[in-house]
């Protein structure tokens, strides 16, 4: 049986005033936030960075073999689909794509944390 993940990218903070609930269930793995917001936190909310780094390993370890996302180049679609039209029936199947979208995840945030300090 293939298992399908579908992901629909959450941008943190991405309003003025949004709240944030770090122990929730929702699961974010990409840090994209409006100008001036700190993963690190600051006096107007705490960090979120653990919240991030669980959610990535969340993903790491889902069972997936077919990843889709909100955000096609994220999972190269576009490349997959074209190997697809050539032929390859099995072009969207990746065992290892929620892996490597987490690795993906992290070194974004880690990059984002770097920027922040």
């Amino acid at each position: 049986m293939i298992k399908i993940l579908f992901l629909a990218v959450l941008a943190v903070g991405a309003l003025a005033n949004a709240p944030l609930v770090p122990d929730t269930a929702s699961v974010y793995i990409t840090p994209v936030s409006a100008a001036g917001f700190r993963y690190t936190g600051d006096a107007s909310h705490p960090s979120i960075v653990e919240t991030f780094r669980r959610s990535i390993a969340t993903i790491a370890g889902l069972p997936c073999d077919v990843l889709l996302s909100t955000h096609p180049g994220t999972v190269r679609m576009d490349e997959k689909l074209s190997r697809r039209l050539k032929g390859e029936a099995d072009s969207f199947v990746d065992d290892k794509a929620c892996r490597a979208y987490a690795e993906t995840g992290t070194r974004a945030l880690d990059a984002r944390i770097a920027g922040e300090k």
